[in-house]
């Protein structure tokens, strides 16, 4: 618990609510990925269409980002990063909820164009097609986890409950529903959300500045 919180300390989504057209199913389809790579870094990601649910999204400056805690240990351990402003949003919401006795954990924060085409590959397999695998993970380039304005919570005191639907029945998530938005925080896909993508309550973002707002216009919208 204490290096998570010392961790934290020192910093100081094609839509499928839309009908799906089978006539014209192979122009949905995902660019090969190392297309979408390309475009989305050389591309305003305002001018490019969403896939399968999800907006394009630009891949934040690394150098610009900042630690907010460390995940799980050894050989998995990973070093999760945020955009300052939304990191110092977070510290604030984080002690706020142990004030209240409730320990929130960032398990997972900016990840980059390539590590997401890793993880969306690996839905294919699962899943068995480019369309399912969307529901469960965006294609790269369009993951809001690129912008470094976007997270995933859990509750420190249950990680059996990490990125799973029972994390609902946490205090942590009860608190973040509660209070999240005093703190800028939203949840980026509740039920039956307007791009359609499945229900995500460990997944939030950061819109508590003009800048956040910005990335997130189009998904607002």
């Amino acid at each position: 618990m204490m290096v998570a919180i010392a961790l934290v300390i020192i910093i100081s989504a094609y839509s499928f609510t839309s009908r799906y057209n089978t006539t014209a199913k192979s122009a949905q389809q995902p660019k090969p990925s190392s297309q979408v790579i390309a475009q989305i870094k050389t591309s305003d990601t305002d001018s490019l269409p969403s896939q399968l649910g999800h907006f394009p999204y630009a891949e934040a400056n690394t150098s610009q980002l900042i630690i907010i805690a460390s995940y799980a240990q050894n050989e998995y351990q990973r070093f999760e990063r945020l955009a300052p402003e939304a990191a110092l949003a977070l510290m604030k919401l984080i002690y706020a909820a142990r004030d209240d006795g409730v320990w929130i954990v960032p398990v997972s924060g900016f990840r980059d164009l390539a590590s997401q085409d890793k993880l969306f590959k690996k839905q294919i397999e699962k899943r068995g097609s480019v369309a399912e695998a969307a529901k469960l993970s965006a294609p790269p380039g369009y993951s809001e986890h690129h912008t470094g304005y976007a997270l995933d919570l859990s509750d420190g005191n249950i990680p059996k409950k990490d990125i799973t639907y029972e994390l609902v029945n946490t205090p942590a998530f009860q608190w973040l529903i509660r209070r999240g938005k005093d703190f800028g925080f939203e949840m980026s896909f509740p039920e039956n959300n307007p791009q359609g993508v499945s229900y995500e309550p460990w997944h939030w973002r950061f819109i508590g500045s003009p800048a956040a707002i910005k990335i997130f216009k189009r998904a607002k919208s």
